[in-house]
């Protein structure tokens, strides 16, 4: 779900589910503030339960339900709007935040704009989720699971960055992504691409399995 290279940041922190304290050097210590914006600890685990629950719906309907033409119709035009919505605010942001990598822009500017993404990146999964159960996709079929588990992962990898991202936007507004630590930057880089690739190889898959 996404998630730009610089919003996604360890998920061991204890400032709004992100970077351990220990990891983030002192001149880029959030404020007071930030840190009495401690997410509850079951924030997160609730959030991977809800995404875990909704995928397990959508499959359980789609072994249940033969839809008729009509609606068939109408979920296959939902499920292209939802990934047109969902994939494009998606490479939207990963490209909005690959300026940090020029300088163009730092981490904090990108994850606040990261936050006026949510209800599109969210709202295309959700209707990925929700229209592809009506398609009445063959479960019978491994690479409908490859793309079902493409699904569950960009909504996992979601939750993650979701976190990870309030805690980046509580850094100073000037930290730039070179003064991140390199453990940082290297999580940064493996959740932008876990992104990019659970995003694709749904698109992907989906296109080859219908063709």
């Amino acid at each position: 779900m996404d998630i730009p290279l610089v919003t996604a940041m360890p998920a061991a922190m204890d400032l709004s589910g992100g970077l351990p304290e220990a990891l983030i050097p002192s001149g880029l210590a959030p404020p007071a503030h930030a840190v009495a914006r401690r997410v509850l600890p079951w924030r997160r685990p609730l959030a991977v339960a809800l995404v875990a629950a909704g995928w397990g719906a959508a499959v359980f309907t789609a072994s249940r339900v033969t839809p008729s033409v009509t609606v068939h119709r109408a979920a296959l035009f939902a499920h292209l709007l939802s990934l047109v919505v969902g994939l494009g605010a998606v490479v939207v942001l990963d490209t909005y935040g690959a300026g940090c990598l020029v300088n163009r822009r730092s981490p904090v500017t990108v994850a606040q704009f990261a936050a006026s993404l949510d209800l599109l990146i969210w709202g295309g999964l959700a209707g990925l989720l929700i229209s592809g159960a009506l398609l009445h996709p063959s479960l019978a079929s491994p690479l409908t699971w490859v793309k079902l588990a493409a699904v569950l992962a960009a909504g996992l990898n979601g939750v993650n960055a979701h976190g990870l991202r309030t805690a980046v936007a509580a850094l100073p507004s000037s930290t730039s992504l070179r003064e991140l630590p390199r453990p940082l930057l290297l999580r940064l880089g493996a959740t932008a691409v876990v992104s990019q690739a659970a995003w694709w190889v749904a698109v992907l898959v989906g296109f080859w399995n219908n063709n």
